[in-house]
């Protein structure tokens, strides 16, 4: 199977470089590789061997280290360099990567094979290459296994609803919201988050499928409404910090998050079936 290789302009290059800059003097990683770009203005670029979507102004940014990399500090640098584009930044040990190309993990294969390295280099082991038929198969199961968690979490917050039982109902969603993200990261890239950071997610999801940000936007003031209530309350119950669910239009999250995983499950099973059609070919 041939990956599509991500070239960037010089926009993007420079958009990137304060992160480059910082992440090389804090973290002293050995490679760097954008393995998803876009701007406002060009196609996005994605490795896979069919047609990629437009995107907007999202980067994702795998830093391989030498040791244990610590990944929240590694995003953290990324959110506080990114200036007004969003880079997701995945921080992975050399040892690990190579454990997972031994293993045939598409992400890293196709990071390795198709991504841009923005500095470093690396001698990339030999690995077989994934066939079309495991790319379809694997793309299938993931869904399956995911998106009934997503649907569990969604059922159970309506139940909770119905019993006005609202800080249960919002903690539901949160994990609703999650579970969806997981699933379509796991169909489109392959790689299982390590984190539950909701704005991150997003921001992955996005980089891979752009047109699912409209229907949760992060720069509308739903926006803020819809994450202060999903992130408060997820505050409250790990953190103990306060928070008031009373006066939360719930009816609204609950609408807000039903139309985000129906729209998740409509984009994976487009990209299930663009997995089941280079098997046909």
């Amino acid at each position: 199977m041939n990956y599509r290789r991500i070239e960037l302009s010089k926009k993007q290059k420079i958009e990137l470089a304060p992160f480059l800059v910082r992440i090389n003097k804090k973290v002293k990683p050995l490679c760097v590789i954008c393995f998803a770009a876009s701007t406002k203005t060009i196609d996005a670029q994605n490795p896979l061997p069919f047609p990629a979507s437009e995107q907007s102004g999202i980067y994702g940014v795998l830093i391989i280290t030498a040791k244990k990399a610590n990944r929240q500090y590694v995003q953290k640098l990324a959110n506080s360099t990114a200036g007004y584009s969003r880079i997701v930044a995945i921080a992975h040990n050399w040892e690990y990567v190579k454990g997972k190309l031994q293993e045939k993990n598409f992400f890293f294969m196709v990071a390795m094979q198709g991504g841009f390295i923005l500095s470093g280099s690396l001698d990339k082991p030999i690995c077989e290459s994934l066939s079309v038929n495991e790319l379809h198969l694997r793309a299938q199961i993931n869904f399956d296994y995911h998106i009934d968690y997503a649907i569990r979490f969604s059922e159970a917050a309506s139940l909770c609803q119905l019993e006005d039982h609202e800080g249960s109902c919002l903690y539901l969603l949160y994990q609703a919201v999650l579970q969806a993200c997981f699933t379509l990261i796991w169909v489109y890239a392959f790689y299982e988050p390590d984190f539950d950071n909701l704005d991150t997610l997003l921001n992955f999801c996005y980089s891979l499928e752009p047109r699912l940000e409209k229907y949760l936007p992060r720069d509308k003031s739903v926006d803020s409404s819809y994450f202060d209530a999903l992130t408060g309350i997820y505050r409250h119950i790990h953190f103990n910090n306060d928070f008031e669910v009373i006066g939360r239009d719930v009816e609204f999250l609950a609408n807000i998050t039903d139309l985000f995983c129906e729209k998740v499950i409509y984009f994976c099973h487009e990209r299930i079936d663009a997995y089941k059609e280079l098997v046909i070919l």
